[in-house]
């Protein structure tokens, strides 16, 4: 059930859908991505933790900014299943997981800058 409700979801936030846009942020402002992750847990079903993986990745792709992700950690949890037989087993998932973890570390350098780095006003 849980797998058939990832799945439905991310028919909803894929950009093949018209309002994908629309839709991802409605799905994280619904906390969905708090309540996925306990299904990335490596002792569930290995099907329920590809459909859960699948649709994080694509809510990271979509807005790598949304505060629903930071506050999931959505970074380290998509690195962390980055190296379990989850994605050795199914390499469609490959760079989906890679493209994720490219715009969340993107996102979170863009973010966490330091203020030195920043131009001064000029006088």
């Amino acid at each position: 059930m849980v797998e058939q409700a990832a799945n439905a979801l991310y028919k909803f936030a894929t950009p093949e859908n018209f309002l994908w846009s629309a839709h991802s942020k409605t799905i994280m402002e619904m906390h969905a991505v708090m309540y996925m992750t306990p299904w990335l847990n490596p002792a569930m079903d290995i099907y329920m933790q590809v459909a859960a993986l699948k649709l994080l990745c694509c809510l990271s792709i979509n807005h790598p900014d949304h505060p629903a992700l930071a506050a999931a950690m959505a970074l380290q949890i998509i690195e962390n299943m980055a190296r379990t037989q989850v994605v050795a087993q199914f390499p469609h998932l490959r760079v989906s997981v890679s493209e994720a973890i490219q715009k969340l570390e993107m996102y979170h350098a863009t973010v966490h800058r330091p203020h030195n780095m920043v131009a001064p006003y000029e006088s």
